[in-house]
């Protein structure tokens, strides 16, 4: 698999860059050609920085030459593991059966995304011909989690300068992309510090340019990037475990990371002991 970088990030291919995600999860060997720095996220086995000469221009004689020693070397590659790791694909993250992994969920959910719209408009749930946001989902099903069950919630801050060229890059106005973030982040805050609010949760803003979408539902990962061009939430999305080789470093580890960079603050938090009465029953059991 080999993946060309370049300067202008307005040409990144979202499935492109989800295939080399993928494919450095599973242990398989990547090669990325590029004539210019990587982003941190992107990783792959063999690297083929492209030979320039003086002007700049690229020399394709040498880059063959290195790029025909980095294939055989693929090709010889051992991977850590054998084992085969299934990865569910949908069109979009609203395909993705969300009740489902949050009813089964028994530890933690982790959500890391650029705002909060997902959860709190998008309507992904059908029931009795009624439609539920992700938002209901967790209203329903949080009262039903054991006393250590813990949710985090990492999404960008409305007021970092990344927000101006997300709502650039989607063609939004800057203020009404802000205000729609505010408005999110207010009412998922006030979700999270009401009396009654069943498990312990805190929610975090940070500063940095957005490189993927990742929900943790116990070591079940969700995940998609942040494409350039249009809302993560209508690019592929793909589900596995986190029990491939390297889907740790991959997704847990830069959540992490992230979690507690510099520039990252607490926005809202809950540790409250409740009585475990219902929540908010919003979704019927029957």
């Amino acid at each position: 698999m080999a993946v060309e970088g370049n300067d202008n990030t307005s040409q990144r291919n979202e499935n492109a860059l989800l295939e080399v995600g993928a494919a450095y999860c599973l242990d398989i060997p990547v090669i990325i050609v590029t004539d210019s720095e990587l982003p941190s996220d992107i990783r792959g086995n063999l690297y083929v920085d492209a030979p320039k000469s003086a002007n700049k221009e690229i020399n394709y004689d040498q880059l063959r030459s290195i790029l025909f020693e980095r294939m055989k070397e693929a090709v010889n590659y051992n991977p850590r593991s054998s084992k085969r790791f299934i990865v569910h694909g949908y069109a979009t993250r609203g395909d993705v059966d969300f009740f489902s992994l949050i009813k089964r969920c028994h530890n933690r959910i982790d959500l890391l995304t650029t705002n909060l719209g997902f959860l709190v408009t998008n309507e992904i749930y059908e029931k009795n011909n009624k439609k539920y946001t992700l938002l209901d989902i967790l209203a329903t099903e949080l009262s039903k989690k054991n006393e250590h069950f813990k949710m985090r919630i990492l999404t960008l801050d409305p007021d970092s300068n990344f927000t101006n060229d997300r709502a650039l890059a989607l063609e939004k106005e800057r203020r009404e992309f802000r205000e729609h973030m505010r408005d999110d982040l207010e009412t998922v805050k006030k979700f999270i510090t009401s009396d009654d609010f069943p498990v312990m949760a805190e929610m975090r803003t940070y500063d940095a340019f957005p490189l993927q979408m990742v929900y943790f539902f116990d070591n079940i990962v969700v995940s998609s990037v942040v494409s350039n061009s249009r809302s993560s939430r209508e690019c592929n999305t793909y589900i596995h475990r986190l029990n491939a080789p390297n889907a740790k470093n991959t997704y847990e580890d830069h959540f992490g990371k992230l979690w507690l960079q510099p520039g990252t603050k607490i926005f809202a938090t809950n540790r409250k002991k409740t009585d475990r009465k219902k929540f908010w029953e919003i979704i019927p059991d029957q």
